[in-house]
């Protein structure tokens, strides 16, 4: 019986191992993922075409918090296989909810718009290059609360860089 089950198991694990491609974009594999198998990504500070100061940075810091987070590239300065630029073109806002008895604006929602590409240093190729990317984040301005609009802001710049790299993990 024990014979049996290990034959079993061997003919399993041999149909397992036979199974994984040596492409991974062609099923199973042990392969790396990451296009060029870039391991290093240097991300630089976002150029910001807005009268929003800062948000560039507070974009930057978020978007390299998510690669280290939810990646296995390693975030450095200077060299690396492959880098990450972009551009603020917008920082919109935009009145959602009132106040039922006051009529002030109670809810207001911040949108960022980027373009943005990531590219291979090695060969020059872009791996991902997206135009008027964006992101909503909403908060409450109204009474009781009283959020800063910073705060939107903030919670924009964390969405759109969860997204950025969602988008980049999808090239892979």
């Amino acid at each position: 019986m024990n014979r049996c089950i290990a034959i079993f198991l061997a003919i399993v694990a041999l149909v397992l191992l036979s199974s994984c491609a040596s492409d991974p974009s062609r099923g199973y594999s042990f392969a790396s993922t990451i296009p060029g198998s870039g391991q290093t990504i240097a991300v630089d500070v976002f150029d910001n075409y807005t009268f929003s100061k800062g948000v560039e940075v507070e974009l930057t810091e978020a978007i390299i918090k998510e690669l280290q987070r939810k990646t296995p590239l390693r975030v450095t300065r200077g060299q690396a296989d492959t880098s990450l630029t972009g551009v603020v073109r917008a920082v919109d806002m935009k009145q959602i909810a009132r106040d039922s008895t006051t009529g002030l604006v109670d809810q207001i929602a911040v949108k960022i718009i980027v373009d943005f590409e990531w590219k291979d240093n090695r060969t020059g190729t872009v791996l991902v290059g997206r135009r008027s990317f964006s992101a909503v984040e909403t908060f409450v301005s109204g009474q009781g609360t009283n959020e800063p609009v910073e705060l939107g802001r903030r919670g924009a710049s964390q969405r759109l860089a969860s997204d950025l790299v969602g988008e980049l993990r999808s090239a892979w």
